[in-house]
């Protein structure tokens, strides 16, 4: 297996797919995470550049047999090695506030499928149940949990998730800086930007 580190040289936005013109209003938001079919895209194109840089179309059929895992993020060290492995928040963990003013430590708790009500039905496929807490919690979900969990603690979160009190810092962090860009209409005869044309 062959691990691709993909450290952007300048600006890299990986964004939704709303249109992104020089009309009022218009905005392209970055995405949390690249999309495993976007860096599927990116790797099988870089695979099938030739020696001028070309893509030519007889190396599609090749191409197409790359299989690409991931993406996974990663922290690199000074001399751009992987440092760290990071992994998503699994979706089966709840973090809540401790208390109001906790703002780098919470309680860390484990969904479960629930048993539903005589009677009750819900549209899941065959084989999915509704997950929650076993028992009610009055805490409020926190706004300040990583979204990337060091892979040790996702390890051991895997092997025996249980519920427990963490700090921040021990889980992980938030991943890539989300960002916001805008296109600006520029008029050729005065260099300045177009009121009508920017967003």
């Amino acid at each position: 297996m062959t691990v691709w580190i993909v450290e952007p040289r300048d600006p890299l936005i990986v964004r939704d797919g709303r249109p992104f013109g020089p009309v009022p209003g218009a905005r392209a938001v970055s995405l949390p995470f690249p999309f495993p079919s976007t860096v599927a895209g990116g790797v099988r194109t870089r695979e099938g550049l030739d020696a001028s840089g070309f893509f030519p179309p007889s190396a599609v059929a090749r191409v197409k047999q790359v299989r690409v895992r991931g993406p996974l993020l990663v922290e690199l060290d000074t001399a751009g090695e992987i440092a760290e492995w990071f992994a998503p928040a699994p979706s089966d963990a709840l973090v809540l506030d401790l208390d109001e003013r906790s703002r780098k430590a919470a309680l860390l708790k484990t969904l479960v499928p629930l048993q539903t009500l005589p009677g009750a039905a819900t549209d899941l496929p065959e084989g999915l149940a509704l997950v929650g807490l076993p028992r009610p919690d009055p805490r409020k979900p926190s706004g300040d949990a990583p979204r990337y969990w060091r892979w040790p603690f996702f390890e051991r979160w895997l092997l025996g998730p249980k519920d427990q009190e963490v700090e921040f810092a021990q889980m992980g962090h938030h991943g890539p800086v989300r960002e916001a860009r805008m296109h600006v209409g520029i008029r050729p005869e005065t260099q300045t930007a177009d009121e009508e044309a920017g967003a």
